[in-house]
């Protein structure tokens, strides 16, 4: 089962970076290296703070995607990196990663079938980590479409840890907060306290080499 895992990882790998950079490491300077602008467009984010179990926290804005500033490949390689980034942390390698999605402010056209499918074939059974909760916040009327969808690829099992939360924002962060997400580990698109800066992490990881 094991040996199977770790090929289906590299298959997919090859895939999603292609031959010519799935060998290569996962980092800034590595794999990604043609991404980086990707990664400052903060489609989707790793905040610093994690959830009371310790899992690190995604968060998936999709009202900032904007396919005339990259392609859907670029896109996939940096959900694949900034997943990678996460389970840099030993406590999310054992417990998980819980991915906040924001679909508020987005239209129909920036709903990407072909970028669902990488992400939740990548998800499920590709990415070394197991996806503990995915919260869907406040999601537009076009998602009645869209999240039969995403369960579909997602399959039985991992369809079950997906909740969704209607509503205004107090009704947000008050569902939330039941869930351990308190204001204090929340961006703040979501009425959270943390203001993400993408430009600083994509500095940072630079720096370290990362």
């Amino acid at each position: 089962l094991a040996a199977e895992r770790y090929a289906h990882y590299w298959d997919k790998r090859k895939e999603v970076f292609g031959p010519e950079k799935a060998f290569e490491p996962l980092t800034l300077i590595g794999a990604v290296r043609d991404d980086k602008e990707t990664i400052r467009i903060g489609i989707i984010s790793l905040m610093k703070e994690k959830d009371p179990e310790g899992r690190s926290i995604i968060f998936f804005d999709v009202a900032r995607q904007d396919r005339t500033k990259y392609s859907r490949d670029s896109l996939g390689r940096v959900f694949w990196y900034i997943f990678h980034a996460a389970i840099e942390d030993e406590n999310t390698q054992r417990q998980g990663v819980v991915v906040l999605g924001w679909p508020q402010n987005a239209k129909y056209s920036q709903f990407d079938r072909g970028l669902i499918r990488i992400v939740t074939t990548s998800i499920k059974g590709a990415i070394p980590t197991r996806l503990s909760a995915l919260h869907i916040c406040q999601p537009p009327m076009f998602a009645a479409i869209v999240i039969p969808i995403i369960k579909y690829f997602l399959g039985e099992k991992l369809r079950k840890r997906i909740s969704v939360h209607s509503g205004s924002q107090e009704k947000l962060l008050g569902r939330l907060e039941k869930f351990g997400l308190s204001k204090d580990k929340l961006p703040a698109d979501l009425g959270g306290h943390i203001l993400v800066n993408r430009e600083s992490w994509v500095n940072e990881r630079l720096a370290a080499g990362l």
